[in-house]
């Protein structure tokens, strides 16, 4: 591979992978959306979990959005184990309304978590959001 030295020192690759990442990101996306509408949480959060890891990189390590990814770790562990969208708990087992309650807090965290990596992912400019005035002819 060829590298060129950076202002920062760092090397640079002259190569961009962020098409790829691009992709990775869309096929992460797609997998979340899937899983949500399952009702999976458990691979839900897995999905939610690997979009961050393509985003940390580019954060400061340490920092805020750090701590508030592992808000929502706390949170969730706080709420037990993440349903899988089965519904295999027995023939003729009545889900009790507190199990309900939890699932139905799981999601909310969940949509949640996933909006708030959604933000981040627009704030980094590899998301949904776009600078109108940034032209394709220019």
């Amino acid at each position: 591979m060829e590298y060129e030295k950076a202002d920062d020192g760092l090397q640079k690759s002259k190569y961009n992978s962020g098409q790829f990442n691009n992709i990775r990101l869309h096929n992460l996306w797609l997998d979340c959306h899937k899983h949500a509408r399952q009702g999976n949480l458990i691979k839900w959060n897995a999905d939610l979990d690997r979009v961050w890891c393509e985003l940390a990189s580019d954060e400061k390590e340490g920092g805020n959005t750090d701590k508030k990814f592992d808000d929502f770790e706390g949170e969730l562990d706080k709420l037990g184990v993440l349903w899988n969208g089965s519904n295999d708990e027995g023939y003729g087992v009545i889900i009790i309304e507190d199990t309900l309650k939890i699932r139905r807090n799981q999601f909310k965290l969940l949509i949640k978590k996933e909006i708030w990596i959604r933000r981040l992912q627009n704030k980094q400019g590899k998301g949904t959001a776009y600078d109108e005035n940034e032209g394709w002819d220019d």
